[in-house]
This record gives C-alpha cells, structure tokens and sequence, in this order.
C-alpha cells in the first residue's frame, strides 16, 4: 500500500508512506520474527528503516509487525510502514534474516 497523503500519518513533506505485509510459515521449527529485518532501498543506493510516523496509513493498526516467534506449522500476518521520497522511482524490500533462519537475505522489487 502506498499513500502520499494519509489520515494521522505525519510524513515529512515531500515524502509518502510505504506499507509492506509479510507473511512468516514456521515449518517443522520454530520461526524467529521481526520487523528489523527488514529495510527498503532505492535505486540510488538509499535505505530506509521502519517509520512509525506512518503506521495511520494502515487499516488495521493491530496488525503491525513486531518480535516473536512462530511455532511450528502455523503462521504469521504483520505490516510494517517506511517513509521515502514521493519521487522515489524504484523501490525494493530487503528482508535480512537474523535468527529466523540460516541468515540468507532476500530482495524483492516492489515497483
């Protein structure tokens, strides 16, 4: 979800919020989770970490990703919200793992 302009949002100017929901499926271990795990980058090089300036941009507050574990064979649903340029081009979530599993990273474009 993307939105320049959200109700009780406090972006800075010229910035607009970034939702990304992810899902975490424990297998037949335990499954580390946390929101720190994950950042966005341009196509500049750019970072950025979660912003909790943006979490209104959400329909459901409640399903905001923080720490835990999942037991084994089941799941978890959570979001997390990062504040980039408006003018940002192209955006891509990196997903860092630090316990969860072998410490493999994972980069997805978003667009």
């Amino acid at each position: 979800m993307i939105c320049a302009s959200c109700a009780y949002t406090s972006a800075a100017p010229g910035n607009m919020c970034v939702a990304l929901a992810v899902v975490y499926t424990a297998g037949t271990d335990s499954l580390f989770y946390s929101s720190a795990e994950w950042t966005l980058h341009d196509a500049t090089g750019a970072q950025y970490g979660e912003s909790f300036a943006g979490y209104g941009c959400l329909s459901d507050p409640s399903a905001i990703l923080s720490l835990g574990t999942v037991n084994p064979g089941l799941w978890i649903v959570g979001s997390m919200v990062f504040e980039v340029p408006a003018s940002t081009k192209h955006l891509y979530a990196d997903w860092n793992p630090s316990m969860s599993l072998t410490g493999q990273s994972e980069t997805w474009r978003l667009w």
